[in-house]
């Protein structure tokens, strides 16, 4: 019997769809059948049925499998339900443009048994919804119904033709019982006559005036993010780059890879915001949804700016601009082969050939190497064995084959991985198209089916990277399954850092100095303590046939890697639980952490870098700073507590000594709450000399340089791993100016610390102690671009600390070792006799302000 839904098959195969991810119900008896009959009589010439428990797992394979190949393959699932079972599925492939096809059934329409296929189950009258369609219509190309099997194979036709045709996407149809089960005459369609549409090139004027903005640009880039689908574009691009010199190339979504990272061209991977954007003054922007976020950055005022897309409206998002002289619908790849070839026309070619251009090739081979030597110094493992994303990605790429596939969803790691895997083979870098987390499971599985399929057998080692909680969104307990049944081996490494990060940074960038800022990861509900056994779900869901293991110290991590690697390769599934280091948290000027387009590294954020003479009055005085509290009774406002010391300070790690600076300060702040600074004097002062005045009269000045208008988006933990990264210090400064400021704060009652001003103290007693007790001196502008503050206020900040520290800058070593101690014991400081410190600064500057134990040094 020759049934609609064996017609529906053999258009399926006839249109070069090879598989089908299937999740059957009630509505596919017809469907069954036509599987059965195909899969016995047709045995090579029908589509193969991959069984998928979930929705989510099938349409990601399908979007997999489409993403490296270009060619869209089939989902079936049930009715109304398996439709939006499918949800950020479908929304991942319709943002990132993956071609895949979906069919459902629907609730039969007859109820008296008047056709084949009429209702027959309870089920029948729940799922029959007014217009099954409009679920996921908004998400896909083209949405239809199949009302009768004499034209199926048009209907399917059609809808593959929209799926293929740019801006690429999902496509819906659907059928009843009825409609599906109706037998027809046998019959074929010419396949040459559905072809999708194809884009052409640019306009000759158009070429023309790209071609000559690029030649006669100074700071030239490239702004791409989809170019990469087609495995051309990658090497037409490195063509142009060669032709330009100076021409600077930026990922900004990262969904294929567009540009290989040994090109000194290559600017790397980032979501909407980096310093070439701010600086460049001919932007070419190709195929991209988001070259900026306006409220990170954009293009200076008098950049030229070209768009060419496939879609350069946008015509699925309501809300989309951007600044363009010029906007063009057409094939990057061809753009890019028309502006090569006109920049060698003998007009261009003078103005690329001059000295300039010679030098600023070689000015973008030097901050090429500089910023691949930021990004390694970065991956250095701490002496205690721990290590972040960065380490873990640039061993992977060391040890896994060099033509991997890496199937990412790292979420808020993203930018970590890209800098370091540096992909360079065309479509060996694969990331989730939208905001559906859990992508990569089945997206995985599908790029290693379609890497096997077209390889004729074994393909491409595939690797799939992914944040905890984006793992378990992936239905593991279906991914790993199917990977089993089907024999489709691939490694997980899942990025372990208990929790989502991704929350946590979008609240800063809406309120940085809002309560959830201050908020410990269980109080808003992101943190994933106690860890889940990743890997052994897993391996459960393998019927124990899956390399399981957790990995948590870095001599580790090298062995499980190996392990894992030869395990794949062998035909079985590995899933490491990797513990990383938390990631410094996004903040509101550059995300993911960046480096300058010169290789210079630069902040994440900085802090706020107005005047801090005048600031805005803040609130009253937070009640933490009760006088019956201490420090130590607070520890549950911040997780993140102090590491085990040595009994020799000198054996304690710089890092280590770092996080005591960071602990004691933070149990400052938040014993001390928001106090406001003096108000500032408009009579002159004099600070030195014979006539200067008590200090009381200057210290309202002098206290006011150190705080800023609002507390800045930035924790002093995260702060101070900035600057460490950037300008590593030793055990004895961060112990030294961790003293200087309890010193301060606790003992003499100089300043209080809150977090309006604890940056800036920590910043500048950091550069007092560097100074004061050691030869290393870390450049000014370079501390003061680190720390985010001018070089001129820097230089304030510094000399106004040592008046506050009455220039007591060298601390002996008993001193800091007493100093550890405390911290180390959780009961950092005395109590807090009253809310706000009582100040004692009746006295000279040249008269020695003695702490108790200055006295008894003294005497002795």
């Amino acid at each position: 019997m020759y049934t609609a839904s064996f017609a529906f098959f053999e258009a399926l195969w006839d249109a070069g769809v090879t598989h089908c991810f299937v999740n059957l119900g009630s509505d596919h008896p017809s469907i069954i059948e036509a599987m059965v009959k195909g899969q016995r009589e047709k045995k090579g010439r029908f589509p193969r049925m991959i069984t998928c428990p979930n929705e989510m797992v099938a349409m990601s394979m399908a979007d997999g499998y489409a993403r490296l190949t270009g060619k869209p393959q089939c989902v079936i699932v049930h009715v109304d339900v398996g439709t939006q079972g499918l949800g950020a599925a479908v929304h991942n492939s319709s943002t990132g443009r993956a071609p895949v096809f979906v069919f459902a059934g629907l609730s039969p329409f007859t109820l008296e048994g008047e056709l084949r296929g009429s209702r027959t189950e309870y089920i029948h009258w729940i799922q029959d919804v007014p217009d099954q369609k409009q679920i996921l219509a908004q998400y896909c190309r083209y949405s239809g119904e199949v009302k009768t099997g004499t034209n199926v194979k048009q209907m399917v036709n059609r809808a593959l033709q929209f799926s293929k045709s740019d801006p690429q996407g999902p496509v819906y149809l659907c059928g009843a019982r009825e409609v599906m089960e109706a037998e027809i005459v046998p019959y074929s369609i010419p396949q040459e006559e559905w072809d999708p549409v194809e884009l052409g090139g640019l306009p000759s004027k158009a070429v023309d005036k790209i071609a000559e903005a690029l030649a006669g640009a100074k700071e030239p880039l490239i702004i791409t993010g989809y170019g990469g689908r087609d495995h051309k574009f990658p090497g037409a691009l490195v063509e142009l780059a060669n032709a330009v010199k100076g021409l600077r190339v930026l990922d900004t979504g990262g969904s294929d890879m567009c540009f290989p990272a040994d090109h000194p061209a290559w600017l790397g991977l980032r979501f909407g915001s980096d310093e070439a954007i701010t600086t460049a003054d001919v932007i070419l922007v190709l195929n991209c949804d988001v070259p900026w976020v306006n409220t990170l950055c954009h293009p200076r005022k008098d950049a030229r700016v070209f768009h060419v897309d496939v879609d350069p409206l946008k015509q699925q998002m309501p809300v989309f601009y951007i600044k363009a002289e010029s906007r063009y619908r057409a094939d990057s790849l061809a753009a890019v082969g028309q502006i090569t070839d006109q920049l060698k026309s003998d007009k261009l070619a003078s103005l690329l050939n001059t000295k300039e251009a010679e030098a600023r090739g070689m000015q973008l081979q030097e901050s090429y190497e500089r910023r691949l030597a930021t990004i390694q110094a970065k991956t250095k493992p701490s002496e205690d064995g721990e290590f972040g994303t960065g380490h873990l990605c640039r061993e992977l790429r060391r040890l896994c084959p060099d033509d991997t596939i890496w199937a990412i969803e790292a979420v808020t790691n993203t930018g970590f991985v890209h800098d370091n895997i540096q992909p360079v083979h065309p479509g060996s870098w694969i990331n989730c198209g939208g905001g559906g987390l859990g992508w990569s499971g089945g997206g995985a599985l599908g790029i290693k089916l379609a890497s096997d399929a077209e390889n004729g057998g074994k393909g491409k080692f595939v690797v799939q990277v992914v944040g905890d909680g984006t793992f378990l969104f992936s239905v593991p307990g279906s991914v790993y399954w199917i990977a089993k049944r089907y024999n489709i081996p691939i490694l997980t490494i899942v990025l372990n850092n208990k929790g989502w990060n991704a929350p946590r940074r979008s609240l800063l960038l809406v309120h940085p100095d809002g309560a959830g800022a201050k908020a410990s990861n269980e109080e808003i509900n992101i943190s994933f303590d106690p860890s889940p056994d990743y890997a052994g779900i897993a391996k459960a869901a393998a019927g124990g046939d899956l390399m399981a293991a957790r990995v948590g110290h870095v001599e580790e991590l090298e062995g499980m890697l190996k392990k894992a690697i030869e395990t794949v390769q062998g035909g079985q599934s590995a899933v490491l639980d990797v513990k990383v280091t938390t990631a410094s948290k996004r903040t509101c000027r550059i995300d993911p952490p960046s480096m300058s387009s010169h290789g210079d590294a630069v902040p994440e954020a900085s802090c706020d870098s107005g005047s801090s003479d005048v600031p805005e009055l803040p609130p009253p005085p937070n009640p933490a700073s009760d006088p019956s509290l201490l420090t130590g009774d607070h520890e549950d406002d911040n997780p993140r507590s102090p590491p085990p010391l040595h009994d020799n300070i000198f054996k304690i790690s710089p890092r280590s000594a770092m996080k005591l600076l960071s602990s004691g300060v933070e149990a400052l702040t938040r014993i001390t709450g928001d106090i406001p600074p003096t108000q500032q004097q408009h009579e002159p002062y004099i600070i030195i000399g014979e006539n200067s005045q008590p200090l009381n009269l200057q210290h309202g000045a002098i206290t006011r340089k150190f705080y800023s208008k609002k507390p800045p988006p930035i924790s002093i933990e995260d702060y101070l791993a900035r600057l460490h990264r950037f300008c590593p210090m030793s055990t004895a400064v961060y112990l030294a100016t961790s003293l200087y400021i309890h010193r301060l704060a606790v003992d003499e009652r100089a300043i209080p610390v809150t977090r309006r001003n604890c940056h800036r103290l920590v910043l500048a007693g950091l550069r007092v102690a560097m100074k004061a007790l050691e030869d290393l001196s870390y450049a000014h502008g370079k501390m003061a671009k680190v720390g985010g503050v001018s070089e001129v206020e820097l230089a304030r900040l510094e000399i106004s600390f040592c008046f506050l520290a009455n220039f007591e800058l060298v601390v002996r070593e008993d001193a800091l070792q007493k100093h550890a101690d405390v911290l180390r014991e959780g009961t950092s400081f005395h109590v807090l006799r009253q809310g706000v410190p009582t100040l004692t600064l009746n006295r000279r500057p040249k008269e020695r302000i003695l702490t108790a134990e200055g006295k008894e040094n003294e005497a002795k």
